[in-house]
């Protein structure tokens, strides 16, 4: 059984996503995206920078 929690925070949004994902102990960060830009690019700014600064796993 998976457990589904969500929260709002106010700051910027890769850096709270981060924090809270450590203050709770998230396994795993859940993210996508509302467009896709380019072939190349398939990955938000926000995805990115979660990307570049955690260790969790992702799934994007």
């Amino acid at each position: 059984m998976m457990v589904v929690s969500y929260e709002i925070r106010a700051g910027k949004p890769a850096e709270e996503i981060i924090k809270a994902s450590e203050e709770n102990r998230y396994d795993l960060i859940v993210m996508g995206s509302s467009k896709i830009v380019s072939p190349v690019r398939i990955l938000g700014s926000t995805s990115r920078r979660v990307l570049d600064n955690t260790r969790k796993s992702p799934f994007c």
